[in-house]
């Protein structure tokens, strides 16, 4: 099988998802002492086999993009980098557990932490499409309950509009015209040659 290239290419889809949720060869093998079922517990001990050949190939010559949100995490830990800071978390509508251990970095840390969500305010024991952002939403209480972080009542905008003066540009950038006293001086717009400035 190792040849196969096809293979190859699921056991590295395979380990990203592994390391997408902090898993470890070493928590694969403690997995793996755990299970009752023979054959799972040889497919596990197999995967960590493989998981931690693939970091030892790697090792001191590569990252593995998949391992960098774990790698900061740990040095947010060690180094104290949200100390003090004010953290602003937008556009998620799920996280990976390895992004987890960096949101409890931050959480933990962070002089404060604020998230943002699109969802509505309906039935919240419904399922619907927010329903995944409603548990997400639930997982970064939950680290913040065991940092004893005090949550702030949650601001629901009744419009897409904070600024009257967005709500303005917006228009204007769709080609429609503003009301007159829709005033955009708030507004700045700057031009950069690259991302970077």
């Amino acid at each position: 099988f190792s040849s196969n290239h096809g293979f190859a290419l699921k056991l590295v889809k395979d380990i990203t998802e592994l390391k997408q949720a902090a898993l470890t060869p070493e928590k694969l093998m403690e997995c793996a002492e755990k299970v009752e079922s023979k054959g799972l517990k040889r497919k596990l001990n197999d995967v960590s086999l493989i998981m931690a050949s693939y970091d030892k190939l790697l090792s001191g010559k590569f990252i593995d993009p998949e391992d960098l949100t774990t790698i900061t995490a740990q040095k947010a830990n060690d180094n104290n980098w949200f100390k003090g800071k004010h953290i602003f978390v937008d556009g998620f509508t799920g996280f990976t557990r390895s992004q987890y251990l960096l949101i409890e970095a931050a959480i933990k840390a962070a002089e404060q932490a604020v998230f943002a969500f699109t969802v509505t305010n309906a039935d919240k024991k419904r399922e619907d499409i927010f329903s995944n952002i409603r548990k997400e939403i639930e997982i970064v209480r939950s680290i913040a309950s065991k940092y004893g972080v005090k949550e702030d009542a949650p601001l629901t905008l009744t419009s897409p509009y904070v600024s009257k003066g967005i709500r303005a540009l917006d228009l204007l950038l769709r080609g429609e015209t503003p009301q007159d006293n829709e005033d955009i001086s708030e507004v700045i717009i700057t031009e950069c040659e690259t991302k970077a400035d």
